[in-house]
């Protein structure tokens, strides 16, 4: 046993922490419900949804940090292997930001409209 506060079962265990992340409850964000569970690719796409959907910084801050914000965000999720190709365009709502995932189920695309204030 390692010298550690962590149970035995809680260390080093790559498979548990994938686990961990690979079904969640499955959510209707038009109706703002649980709608049952999902898992695998489902369950990672939801989950940069509600990544991207989090505020986390003012308009100007993202425009700035974009890049290593999305990438830091999306890359917590063990299943996010690269966030690459990022494309910013500004329109009347505010900025665009389109970018390309790699996962270990494949690649996505995503993006995200960074509106004025």
């Amino acid at each position: 046993m390692a010298n550690t506060l962590l149970p035995e079962y809680a260390q080093d265990n790559e498979s548990a922490k994938s686990d961990f992340y690979d079904k969640t409850f499955a959510i209707d964000f038009e109706k703002g419900r649980i709608v049952g569970m999902i898992d695998g690719f489902s369950a990672l796409l939801q989950s940069i949804e509600l990544m991207l959907g989090t505020p986390r910084f003012k308009h100007d801050e993202v425009v700035l940090f974009a890049t290593e914000y999305i990438t830091s965000a999306l890359k917590s999720d063990d299943r996010v292997k690269d966030v690459y190709d990022f494309e910013f365009e500004k329109n009347r709502d505010g900025v665009q930001i389109n970018f390309k995932i790699s996962t270990v189920y494949g690649e996505t695309e995503r993006g995200l409209t960074v509106k004025n204030d």
